[in-house]
């Protein structure tokens, strides 16, 4: 979208209780450059800033079945969000770039709530189920290029490891 017609389709979006759901990688990372070579001026893809910033909760995800291995590993699609790179390394509209905790929160409070599931998931509190991961690297203390590097070391599950 660009300049006015994306302000007034972010008005209608909220206005109908729609949530955005963009593919970070799909659109940033793997078809980033084409759409960098092919864009118009004022254009924008991926507008995780604005949709934050006009109160949507876009969850993380990926589009992908296979053909895109990255995308597999929600850890590339955060880095897509933070870096603002494509594939390639070129920058893809930087001020549409999140921080590191409302990356990750994409695909922890902001997809529990696309999900309906909120209540029970997304966060870890009291009363809800106790899902979570240790991660091979802080993503908070490493730089933002290692983000697409980091692996899960264990996974749990209801109070459970399933994964370690």
């Amino acid at each position: 979208f660009a300049g006015d017609l994306w302000s007034e389709g972010l008005v209608r979006l909220k206005a109908s209780g729609i949530i955005p759901v963009p593919t970070p990688y799909s659109s940033l990372g793997w078809y980033g450059d084409a759409w960098l070579d092919s864009a118009q001026p004022g254009e924008k893809v991926v507008p995780y800033r604005s949709l934050l910033d006009a109160g949507f909760m876009p969850p993380g995800n990926s589009a992908c079945m296979g053909t895109e291995p990255e995308a597999l590993n929600p850890w590339w699609s955060i880095w897509c969000v933070v870096a603002r790179k494509t594939r390639s390394g070129r920058s893809i509209w930087a001020e549409e770039g999140l921080g590191v905790l409302e990356a990750i929160r994409l695909y922890t409070t902001h997809a529990a709530f696309a999900g309906f599931e909120e209540a029970s998931k997304g966060s870890l509190e009291p009363g809800k189920l106790a899902d979570l991961i240790v991660l091979s690297d802080d993503p908070f203390e490493i730089p933002v290029d290692a983000l697409k590097d980091i692996r899960v070391v264990t996974t749990v599950v209801g109070g459970r490891v399933v994964h370690e």
